[in-house]
């Protein structure tokens, strides 16, 4: 296995559907210990006591793989209903539009008529004078 294949089974691994869910879930349920392990001014060995001792088998495994489920379950809803909603104002858009594409050819119309009539008038009383 050379390095394009690593990085491009990474890359799939990473654009997933699991990871971003599992991710999000880990820091919001271990971000105090997450801050500990970063921020803390005590020796290497002391942030990783401290951080142990903030952590266990639930906050690091199975809490975020039950939020992450969670999430990959309930994150398509809000957008169907954000669709949706933005569906019906693209689609009230689409009639206003057309609507208004009608009344500006109608108006058009009404004014090629009057020209017509005006015309057909002129031609009426042109001829009236000849005759």
């Amino acid at each position: 296995m050379d390095v394009k294949d690593l990085t491009d089974t990474l890359k799939s691994r990473l654009n997933g559907p699991v990871f971003f869910p599992f991710l999000f879930a880990f820091v919001a349920v271990n971000w105090k210990a997450l801050l500990f392990l970063a921020f803390h001014d005590g020796t290497i060995q002391e942030r990783v006591a401290g951080f142990e001792s903030h952590v266990s088998l639930w906050s690091m495994l199975f809490w975020p793989a039950f939020i992450g489920f969670a999430l990959i379950c309930l994150i398509p809803y809000p957008r169907w209903l954000i669709s949706s909603i933005t569906g019906k104002a693209v689609r009230g858009k689409a009639r206003m539009d057309a609507r208004t594409l009608q009344a500006t050819e109608n108006a058009v119309l009404d004014g090629q008529m009057e020209t017509n009539e005006k015309r057909l008038k002129i031609t009426q009383q042109e001829q009236k004078t000849r005759a």
